[in-house]
Parts: structure tokens; sequence; C-alpha cells
């Protein structure tokens, strides 16, 4: 089933709010298929808020499974956890790998479990807030960047935990709910009036770099998007610098710092784009870049079917 405009769009924003980034065509591809097999935006951003890339850590795929596990639960748990409890969730993981599961399918089985602990719980409970609440202010970031103050922030991370802890509400359905809040903010909010737009620029370009260019995964998008304010005349200098990069824009090596790759003298553009592009690139920059229930049991709470 092919996704309406509207659909395609909250997939744009969910992918903005989970990494900052630009989905791509293939992303929003991906996205829209498992959006149609799950049914909702709340549902799509639950499972792959579980990921490794919304985790944060990456780790080698050819790892000894003990180091590996080691990381990963140091990582996850720190020392919110005793050493008895996270040595159980260590072998866990290290017995799981041997019976062939993967980090791709670990880490979400170990994050969506954590998460179901409540902060009261003896053992897991200070590990479980953590994450939640580190998770929230991910979300919170990425849509807001710098444009709102840190206690307002925090006063939005505290809303999204109080909805987890009471409301019974889940992660996605917080991430939804931010997104679309946001979205429908005026501009004249005097606290998150410019995340509003910030949070529009951003999605205007997410748009026109995954669906009207067709553009594929590429990390120097990701500097492009960090370009754009909630001012709007930086969403047509961002649209050039992706024109430019789509059509392998020539640098003229001689206008640029050996050391830091700016521009040197004025050889600009009439509408900056050039000037945009040497300040954000170093000379490499048109190189291409490609970038289970036994757990449950032993840790004491029910695993939820549908975490994935």
């Amino acid at each position: 089933m092919e996704l309406t405009e509207l659909q395609q769009t909250s997939i744009l924003q969910l992918y903005q709010a989970l990494y900052n980034d630009i989905a791509g065509t293939e992303n929003l591809e991906s996205y829209s298929l498992m959006f149609t097999e799950r049914g909702s935006l709340a549902r799509l951003a639950e499972t792959i808020s579980k990921n490794q890339g919304f985790f944060g850590r990456f780790y080698p795929n050819d790892m000894a499974p003990l180091a590996f596990a080691e990381a990963f639960v140091n990582d996850l748990i720190g020392d919110r956890a005793a050493e008895s409890d996270k040595t159980i969730a260590t072998e866990y993981i290290v017995n799981k790998i041997s019976d062939g599961a993967t980090q791709n399918e670990l880490i979400p089985e170990i994050t969506t479990l954590l998460s179901s602990f409540p902060a009261t719980h003896p053992n897991w409970g200070m590990a479980a807030a953590h994450y939640i609440r580190e998770s929230a202010a991910r979300i919170v970031d990425n849509l807001a960047g710098n444009t709102v103050s840190s206690d307002d922030k925090v006063l939005a991370v505290n809303y999204i935990v109080d909805q987890m802890n009471s409301a019974g509400q889940s992660f996605g359905d917080m991430i939804e709910w931010a997104i679309t809040t946001l979205d429908s903010i005026d501009y004249s909010n005097p606290i998150w009036g410019n995340a509003a737009a910030l949070f529009d620029n951003r999605i205007e370009i997410s748009r026109y770099y995954s669906i009207e260019k067709a553009g594929e995964l590429n990390g120097l998008v990701k500097q492009i998007l960090a370009s754009i304010s909630h001012d709007a005349a930086t969403v047509a200098t961002a649209k050039a610098a992706i024109d430019a990069l789509l059509n392998n824009f020539p640098i003229d090596l001689g206008t640029l710092d050996g050391n830091n790759g700016f521009l040197i003298g004025d050889h600009s553009l009439d509408n900056g784009v050039s000037k945009m592009i040497f300040d954000l690139y170093p000379i490499t920059v048109w190189t291409s870049q490609d970038p289970q229930n036994s757990l449950a049991q032993l840790m004491g709470v029910h695993m939820p079917n549908d975490f994935v």
C-alpha cells in the first residue's frame, strides 16, 4: 500500500526525532513498509527506538561474544545495577550468541526488557529509569535542537517520563505525541515557536532530499541538515547545497585552505552556496561514503511479545 503524503511526512519526522538526520529514499521506503505492517506511527516508533541506531552504540561484528556482552551491558547499565545482576545479563547474551543470535537481535531484546521495569524495581529500577529518561531526552534534543532552554527541555522530558510511568503510555506513544505537538505549535509561541520552525525547516529539507531528489543515505547530508536553523532563509541555502552535492559540484582546490577546508578569498557564488559548502566540508567532501524469555524469567519480569 502506497503511503499518503501526510504519512510519508510522519516518517520523515520520526526519523528526525530518532536520529537527528535525513532518512534518504532507502530508509523512507523501508520505514514505509514497516509503517504499513505495524499500522501506526507509535508502533513503528516503538520498534525503531529499540534498535542499535537509536541506542547510539556500535560494536564491531567480529567482537568476541564475551567482549560484546560486557561492553553492551556496561554501556546500557553502567553502575546502576549490582555486579551480580549484570553478570546474569552478560552470561545470557553470551549464551544467546552461541545459539546464533546477532547483535541486532539482542540489543532490541535487552533494551525492551530493561524499559519494562518500573523505577521501583529493587534490581533493575535505577537502570530502567535512567534508560527511559536518556531516551526521552534524546528525542527532545533531536526535535528542538538549541532553540529551547535546558529548563524547558527538562519539563518536556519529565512529562514524557511521567506519562510512561503513570499513564501507561509507551515510548512510541510519547514519540508520536512529541512530533504531533511540536508540529502544531505556532511560530509565535515564546518558548517552543523557534523549535517548531526549526522542525518544519528540517522536514522540508528531508522531504526535498529523500523524496524530490530520491537521495540515498549519505553522511554528508547530516552536515547540511546541521546548517539549518529556525530561519526560513537557511532552507534555500541547504537545498542549493544538496543540489551541489548530488551534481558533484566542482571544487577548485586553489580556493581552499589546506588545513580546514574553508573558502579563501571572495569566490562565493552570488547566493552564497559555495561558501556554505566549503565551510561545511573538508577537501575530501565528494568522496563517496557508505556509511528471550529465559532472561526475563531470570530478571523477574514478563517479556512483551510485540517488541519487533
